[in-house]
């Protein structure tokens, strides 16, 4: 036999051995493409159609969106290739919690793995016990009017200057914002929807729903400002482009951008791109907008997530009184 003989025939037997449901037997070789696609259609529309014997067992919940469903697979696909598993087992979830302790990953990534994990079982046709770590609700950061200003005056280009001023005027998501076309935006609204360009690598939507969000005339402004100055013979449909004239398909992008012009402006603090969001959140709440409008421009499901913001207001308040205020007539 020929090395490459040899190479490909070590390939082979190195194969994960297991059955996927719908395999015949339990020698049939696992193909990974295969799997995480089947895998993919049960989670957008296979855990819908259970019988009742099936509910039973998995305790299905309401069906998942493509966002999230992009986050189990992903998860899946490295527990996949990293501990080379043949199926989720709960000495697994154990296994891989202690190797996010040892690597000092968050909560919130043990809680991926987890969820994954239980995925990937009810996938099988059974149910999996696992210890899923609580959240650790993390305080929100938002940008003062000064700071707004400072991160302005450090755009490096229109382009940079008409996404911040989207951020803040829309409060959209880094993954939605690079995910729009040209024919997304129109008439000052900004058209969130799911069906994707060619080169959209992300799914758009967070939730099943499709929405529109209007932008007030100074946002619009910077972006037909930046329209006019961005070509129009390029192959991608993208609204925003790269200085190599492609598609931001990574938030990443996004979070250069933002920090360069931070850095630029004189800031100090650790400015993200999701910062803008909850300083448009704050911002619209302090300017004294409705927090029924707020909630549905921000596209909450409930009110009680807008309400965050109100509380982020008055710790902020209690802060200034307590530092410029409190004890200015002690002595009296």
């Amino acid at each position: 036999m020929s090395k490459i003989g040899r190479r490909r025939a070590d390939k082979d037997s190195r194969k994960i051995q297991f059955r996927p449901c719908g395999a015949k037997s339990d020698k049939e070789p696992f193909d990974k493409v295969k799997f995480l696609d089947e895998f993919r259609k049960y989670l957008l529309y296979g855990r819908s159609n259970l019988t009742q014997e099936d509910k039973k067992v998995t305790k299905s919940k309401p069906q998942l969106s493509p966002y999230y469903v992009d986050n189990i697979l992903s998860s899946v696909d490295t527990i996949i290739r990293t501990y080379g598993v043949s199926k989720p087992t709960e000495e697994l979830s154990v296994k891989i919690k202690e190797d996010c302790a040892k690597r000092g990953r968050s909560k919130a990534c043990v809680r991926n793995y987890m969820y994954a994990l239980k995925y990937w079982a009810e996938y099988q046709g059974f149910r999996l016990q696992v210890d899923i770590p609580r959240p650790t609700r993390k305080r929100q950061e938002y940008l003062n009017d000064k700071e707004m200003e400072m991160l302005l005056a450090g755009c490096r280009n229109v382009r940079d200057r008409a996404i911040i001023k989207l951020f803040v005027y829309s409060g959209i998501r880094p993954r939605e914002l690079v995910n729009l076309d040209l024919d997304d935006y129109r008439d000052r609204t900004i058209y969130i929807r799911d069906n994707h360009s060619p080169d959209r690598k992300y799914p758009t939507i967070k939730t099943d729903r499709e929405d529109a969000i209007p932008v007030g005339r100074d946002c619009d402004e910077a972006i037909r400002e930046y329209l006019e100055d961005r070509p129009l013979d390029l192959p991608t449909k993208a609204l925003f482009i790269t200085d190599d004239g492609k598609r931001m398909n990574a938030e990443r992008a996004l979070q250069q951008i933002v920090k360069a012009a931070a850095k630029r402006g004189g800031l100090t603090r650790n400015v993200y791109p999701y910062m803008l969001r909850h300083t448009a959140a704050t911002s619209m709440i302090e300017s004294g907008v409705n927090l029924y409008f707020v909630s549905k421009v921000l596209r909450h499901s409930t009110l009680n997530q807008t309400d965050t913001y109100v509380n982020l207001i008055k710790e902020a308040a209690r802060r200034e009184l307590d530092s410029k205020y409190d004890g200015k007539y002690k002595k009296g």
